[in-house]
């Protein structure tokens, strides 16, 4: 994502006007010609300061369009709020960006797409399901501890309750690699699974969430 920071002068009370003008135009195709996804105008006592964000940077396309109607009549009904900052060294609107000299941006939330879900069913018979529940409460402490661990669910079947499915949910393939690899892992899960018939696990990768 691109982003251009125009910085000019606002007269008072010219807030609403220019917010209407540019909310007829952004009505237009003109936002598409010129390559703009986002346009947020701020003021700062008398400064006016208006951000684009679009795919790829709109100086090229802007001196491209300058003589298309739509944004001729932009200008034109701009000019009775708007000044440039500097009028005498004011040729075009390249001289009214402002030039980026930091950046930082953290990594984008993935909104769960991307990690892992470790899924596998597990026959319980009745006589120990009161155990396996109670060894899962016991690891389980251990397991929420370990780097890249969101979430387990353990789930009985409403038709059979001899069937369950445990269900772990992970940063990435990556974290439960590493906790699988890791000292400790059978020890840890084994009793889990005494007096049971476990399946072989399926694991998944969340593509879709909503």
């Amino acid at each position: 994502m691109h982003r251009t920071l125009i910085v000019a002068r606002m007269k008072p009370d010219s807030e609403d006007a220019v917010a209407d003008i540019f909310g007829r135009s952004d009505e237009t195709e003109l936002p598409r010609l010129v390559g703009v996804r986002s346009r947020t105008l701020y003021r700062f006592h008398d400064l006016y300061m208006h951000l684009i964000e679009a795919d790829a940077p709109v100086g090229p396309e802007v001196d491209r369009v300058r003589d298309d109607p739509l944004f001729r009549r932009v200008n034109e009904e701009l000019t009775e709020h708007i000044d440039p900052y500097e009028p005498a060294t004011w040729r075009s609107p390249a001289d009214a960006m402002a030039t980026e000299f930091y950046h930082w941006e953290g990594p984008e939330p993935t909104g769960g797409v991307g990690r892992l879900r470790v899924v596998f069913s597990v026959r319980v018979p009745e006589h120990v399901q009161e155990r396996f529940l109670a060894t899962y409460d016991r690891i389980s402490a251990d397991i929420a501890a370990t780097p890249g661990h969101i979430a387990d669910e353990v789930c009985q079947s409403v038709t059979d309750p001899c069937e369950w499915i445990v269900t772990s949910e992970w940063e990435s393939l990556e974290h439960f690699l590493a906790w699988k690899s890791g000292p400790g892992h059978l020890d840890l899960v084994e009793p889990l699974f005494v007096g049971t018939s476990p399946r072989t696990p399926v694991r998944y990768v969340v593509r879709r969430r909503i």
